[in-house]
């Protein structure tokens, strides 16, 4: 047992050698998930630090109403919307060629009806205002919808006040003062990070994760030249067993994924100030978990993958697949709830929100040591189909009177 474990390290450290060899690789290696990691940070840098990006929005005034002009003054004293003026025809052809993503129309008579006085006889005609928006743009159309009805609210609930001032209602004033308070909302972060934390934290987990992915891949793909250039079926003749030459390869590709998540989260850590902020224990618990699950993939990939061509296809498609189904491009609140639902089935989504959890959002253990144990589960899976199809492997190659 012991002699098998020695051989096991050396398999190990012959792999180790073999990628630290190619300097250029390993720099690559431990600079690409940086790079992907700080580009897809810095994109969704603004959305963290509070702001949102400007848009333009046609504005039709088809009827010059007192409250038509206010709501026009208060839309022009926002930040958000650029308002670019214009008639019905021409904002329906703006929207219709995606120049602008919405359009607000003040209809007709907007403003005539039952904020004109207190005993309009009309106050069940109300004539709304419209928001048109093509299709893909509903998002600036429920903002530009929000903005426009407060303006709305708080300009028609201005004139009425007014009116009530002008017939003489007692007390006017004093509803008025708490009115201006009512629509007024406190805006607290709950979270302990920072936003940019936030941001960059998710990014470097996901862009991370991914790419421990992709270096299963390559070992597995390694696994497979090996096989092919007759590599494997050297070793085998050796007295180390099938499952210790697997062992080694797992034991080498483990320890390149620690090293490579500690230069990521180190870098993170540096630069954007992305910290353990959870537990150190679970935060452990989990890198040893995604390294290992990176290495049962690696096998997974050289076990199943038949040709290394055919291989490389298959696991580019499911890398791919794991990483965007299981939220590591884009925070799982921004995907449908029927997806994210279904992320309980992938290691990827486990994964990810328990390196989350050790790091930028502050959870603690058990938090990270459940999903760490999860991944684990998934990890001892694909490494039990990598044994049985190096067994089916071998027995193929027995019957053709090969040894693999």
């Amino acid at each position: 047992m012991f002699n098998q474990i020695r051989l096991a390290w050396e398999v190990c450290r012959k792999d180790l050698r073999l990628f630290w060899v190619d300097r250029r690789g390993v720099l690559l290696c431990f600079m690409v998930p940086i790079i992907l990691a700080s580009l897809f940070g810095l994109i969704f840098r603004n959305t963290s630090k509070g702001e949102i990006e400007s848009f333009q929005a046609a504005l039709v005034i088809e009827s010059e109403t007192d409250l038509a002009k206010a709501v026009v003054a208060s839309l022009e004293a926002q930040n958000i919307l650029t308002l670019r003026r214009t008639d019905l025809t021409k904002a329906n052809r703006l929207v219709a060629e995606r120049e602008v993503p919405v359009a607000l129309v003040l209809p007709e008579n907007f403003g005539e009806g039952s904020t004109d006085g207190l005993d309009n006889k009309n106050s069940g005609n109300v004539v709304r205002p419209v928001v048109l928006y093509a299709s893909g743009n509903e998002m600036e159309a429920r903002l530009a919808e929000g903005i426009l009805a407060e303006a709305v609210a708080r300009r028609s609930a201005d004139r009425f006040l007014d009116n009530l001032r002008r017939v003489g209602v007692p007390g006017v004033q004093a509803i008025a003062d708490k009115f201006q308070d009512l629509g007024r909302v406190e805006r607290v972060c709950a979270s302990t990070s920072g936003r940019d934390k936030a941001v960059f934290g998710h990014s470097f987990c996901g862009m991370t994760l991914q790419y421990l992915l992709f270096l299963g891949m390559d070992c597995g793909l390694l696994l497979l030249r090996e096989r092919r250039l007759g590599i494997w079926r050297r070793l085998t003749t050796t007295p180390a067993f099938p499952a210790t030459l697997m062992a080694g390869r797992a034991m080498a590709t483990t320890i390149i994924a620690l090293a490579q998540l500690s230069v990521s989260f180190g870098f993170a850590w540096v630069v954007f100030g992305v910290s353990i902020e959870g537990s150190v224990v679970g935060f452990v618990a989990m890198a040893l978990a995604v390294a290992f699950m990176a290495a049962s993939t690696g096998l997974l990939v050289a076990a199943i993958g038949g040709s290394e061509s055919r291989a490389r296809s298959v696991a580019i498609l499911v890398i791919l697949a794991l990483s965007m189904l299981g939220g590591l491009w884009l925070p799982p609140f921004l995907m449908p709830s029927w997806l994210r639902s279904f992320g309980v089935l992938l290691p990827t989504s486990w994964a990810l929100a328990g390196l989350e959890a050790a790091t930028w959002q502050g959870g603690d253990m058990k938090t990270a040591l459940a999903s760490a144990g999860v991944v684990v589960l998934f990890s001892a899976g694909f490494l039990v189909l990598a044994v049985l199809g190096f067994q089916r492997a071998q027995a193929r190659a027995s019957l053709k009177g090969g040894l693999g």
